[in-house]
């Protein structure tokens, strides 16, 4: 009797998805859920917040110049110490700023289960459900859809709170993955 390689083994035991329990489907994607996985969707939460960041740090080092200049440093020692402490706080804030989202979306819904898990999503005309083999059906109303941030690997859909869904091109055509994006994009600006 042959014997099955540990990736046969695997795929046996995964959990199969079933998308015929949902009406009008629209697309489904299975993908493996991982630590890696949450970094990328992290990555792509509230992308102008960081530039925002360094942009701020960078005014409050010219006010900090502004202010010792133009009005000398002997009387001007408590603003320009207190913007020294904002400029070191944002900069402290820009340096961690991968660290912060990753924080922030281990908070929510993005959060992977023990280790990696097997997510089954599938998107509706007017819900999206994220199936996984690790935990219950999370669904999420199209109506309550907030913000889409997509590149060219992965998207993630923000739906309020802290409730955010990923898919990865991967899990996907090329046609199939930018449908999506359009049709959650479409979604959003409705």
């Amino acid at each position: 009797m042959a014997r099955k390689s540990p990736a046969a083994r695997r795929r046996a035991d995964q959990i199969t998805f079933d998308d015929d329990a949902y009406d009008n489907v629209r697309f489904s994607a299975t993908f493996d859920y991982n630590e890696l996985t949450l970094d990328r969707a992290a990555e792509l939460l509230a992308p102008g917040v960081h530039r925002a960041v360094q942009g701020a740090e960078v005014a409050m080092l010219l006010c900090i110049v502004g202010v010792a200049v133009l009005f000398g440093t002997e009387t001007t020692t408590a603003p320009i110490v207190g913007l020294g402490i904002v400029a070191v706080v944002l900069l402290f804030v820009a340096n961690r700023w991968a660290d912060l989202q990753v924080r922030y979306a281990r908070s929510g819904s993005l959060a992977p289960v023990d280790g990696s898990e097997r997510m089954h999503v599938v998107i509706c005309d007017d819900v999206v459900h994220v199936q996984s083999d690790k935990r219950p059906v999370e669904n999420y109303d199209l109506a309550d859809l907030r913000v889409v941030y997509d590149n060219s690997d992965y998207l993630v859909a923000g739906f309020g709170g802290r409730d955010y869904v990923y898919v990865p091109r991967v899990a996907l055509s090329e046609n199939r993955y930018r449908e999506l994006a359009r049709f959650l994009h479409e979604r959003c600006d409705a």
